[in-house]
């Protein structure tokens, strides 16, 4: 699985701090940054769906791909998903 590359990471570092002094809210930075492209955020994970196949009749398997915040996964963890959709997110 691929990761999304993010070749101006570095450019986020002052962004970072700033958040971190809570001198900019991390929503706001996120939503600036989702603008720009909609995997794109400061801290959080983002993944696009990549391919989906039904294992069971009640049952969906998704390939995502996540944006350059992940850090791996161990077999068998839990991943949350919500859809995002005009803005609101189920």
């Amino acid at each position: 699985m691929a990761l999304i590359a993010l070749p101006w990471a570095p450019l986020l570092r002052p962004l970072r701090a700033l958040v971190a002094r809570h001198w900019l809210r991390e929503s706001d930075v996120d939503a600036l940054l989702a603008r720009l492209q909609p995997a794109w955020r400061l801290n959080r994970v983002f993944a696009r769906v990549e391919a989906r196949h039904w294992v069971a009749d009640d049952m969906l398997a998704l390939t995502l791909r996540p944006n350059g915040n992940w850090r791996g996964a161990q077999p068998g963890q839990h991943v949350q998903v919500y859809l995002e959709q005009a803005g609101v997110r189920f």
